[in-house]
């Protein structure tokens, strides 16, 4: 007897567990659209003001951001110098690997890939309206996640731990 309530306690925390997997990749992606549109707004600044050649500037908004953002522009900054490669691909190659390993979704990263066909070919004033752009449908992006997270994290939580007590009162 004392092991199926263990074993129905394991169960439905397993699933607890897993609800919360899902609220907390709710979460994420709202932070990290949170920290792209900052880290944006320094690549602006880094391109507008203080002229800085991008793969200098990438790296730059590398080292003034954190987490897996700040991995993105480093890797894109390094890409685009030490191999050479033209912006645009130097930039798709770090996003595909960025959005690979975060909660993005595919509307958030094509923002970014617009963007990315736009770096480094243009002047600066183009490439500042450019990065203004995806800065606001980021901002859009976000609001639209924030409402998805408040709707949606609850139910990934109590849907984790009623269908935990579902399997248990099935198996029993």
């Amino acid at each position: 007897m004392i092991l199926r309530i263990l074993g129905s306690l394991l169960v439905v925390a397993a699933l607890s567990v897993l609800g919360e997997v899902g609220a907390a990749s709710l979460r994420e992606r709202t932070a990290t659209l949170r920290r792209l549109q900052s880290a944006l707004e320094i690549l602006q600044t880094e391109i507008s003001f203080l002229k800085t050649p991008l793969p200098e500037a990438l790296r730059r908004v590398g080292q003034l951001t954190g987490g897996a953002v700040a991995e993105f522009f480093i890797a894109a900054g390094r890409r685009i110098q030490d191999s050479g490669l033209p912006a645009e691909r130097g930039w798709r190659e770090a996003l595909e690997e960025f959005s690979a390993s975060t909660s993005l979704t595919a509307e958030d990263s094509e923002v970014l890939r617009g963007l990315g066909k736009t770096l480094g070919i243009s002047d600066r004033l183009d490439q500042s309206r450019h990065l203004d752009l995806a800065r606001e449908r980021l901002a859009a992006l976000e609001a639209q996640a924030r409402e998805d997270e408040a709707r949606n994290s609850r139910i990934y939580r109590y849907l984790g731990i009623l269908s935990g007590l579902a399997l248990v009162l099935l198996l029993l």
